[in-house]
């Protein structure tokens, strides 16, 4: 009588490396293979979980691949031919986005999103056809849907989530407007978030339910960051015209931070955030 294989399920297979110089290619190579990373933050921010695709980023934390997610990008050039922003607007995201590192919401074009089936109430402006009749060039700047939430009130863009890297700022091979990068927190989705290097990646490796194998390459930078409370960004929505609401209370809003306003960091805080640049020696200028 022939008996029944009994199939593994998928897991979240974690190899753990130190957050340090001489990992570039290392950490490339994982990427653009289509696999995440569980990058480091500066504290008290939290750790992130990073792909090349939004679905990658939700399968290894345990939910619906259609969930929204969020953009990372390493410069406001990444988006800035994307977003449905003034002049003014654009100047309070950068600032939200570069100084405060809050994850944001903006509005973008509504006409360069692939396909808007599956955003509630957004077919004012957006049109497949005109889509498809656009040229290579402006078809790749489309934005997934799958970023996409409900649109603006007064201009029926849709708005999506960004965050901008410190880890990631100003190298294109790894984020860019051709290499796209997705994140979001690093925890398993329905689990609170750890406060230790060692902590979040047992979660994934002890309760980590992804619909197909995974190979997380952890990056510890735990010598980097100090001991304390860690959490999620704050989240904030800025629209057309330059209007600021809070949409998440997250560690921004979180005493003492909220008051010393720790992620505000100095060059030469930012330069120690460089691991990921070619050589230890790369002359890196600073994103203000």
């Amino acid at each position: 009588m022939d008996r029944k294989v009994r199939k593994s399920p998928p897991r979240v297979e974690v190899t753990r490396v130190k957050f340090q110089h001489g990992i570039h290619d290392q950490v490339l190579q994982h990427l653009n293979k289509g696999q995440p990373i569980l990058m480091p933050t500066p504290s008290p921010l939290p750790y992130v979980v990073v792909a090349r695709d939004p679905e990658t980023v939700n399968a290894v934390k345990g939910r619906p691949r259609e969930t929204a997610t969020c953009r990372m990008i390493g410069s406001f050039d990444d988006i800035e031919d994307i977003v449905a922003l003034n002049k003014d607007a654009r100047e309070t995201a950068k600032h939200y986005l570069t100084k405060e590192r809050m994850t944001i919401l903006l509005p973008i074009l509504a006409w360069l999103v692939e396909d808007s089936s599956n955003v509630m109430d957004y077919d004012v402006q957006a049109s497949p056809e005109k889509f498809r009749q656009t040229s290579p060039t402006v078809r790749s700047k489309a934005v997934k849907a799958d970023l996409c939430r409900r649109p603006s009130a007064e201009f029926r863009n849709p708005y999506a989530l960004f965050h901008h890297s410190v880890v990631m700022r100003n190298k294109p091979e790894f984020c860019s407007k051709e290499n796209r990068l997705y994140v979001s927190s690093g925890n398993v989705s329905g689990c609170d978030f750890q406060q230790s290097f060692d902590k979040i990646v047992k979660q994934f490796e002890l309760y980590g339910k992804p619909d197909k194998n995974f190979h997380l390459l952890a990056l510890d930078a735990d010598h980097l960051r100090f001991d304390g409370f860690h959490e999620s960004t704050s989240m904030v929505r800025v629209t057309e015209r330059g209007d600021v609401k809070t949409t998440r209370v997250g560690i921004h809003h979180h005493p003492p931070y909220a008051k010393s306003k720790c992620w505000r960091m100095k060059t030469s805080e930012l330069h120690k955030w460089d691991c990921l640049a070619e050589t230890e020696d790369d002359e890196i200028e600073i994103e203000c």
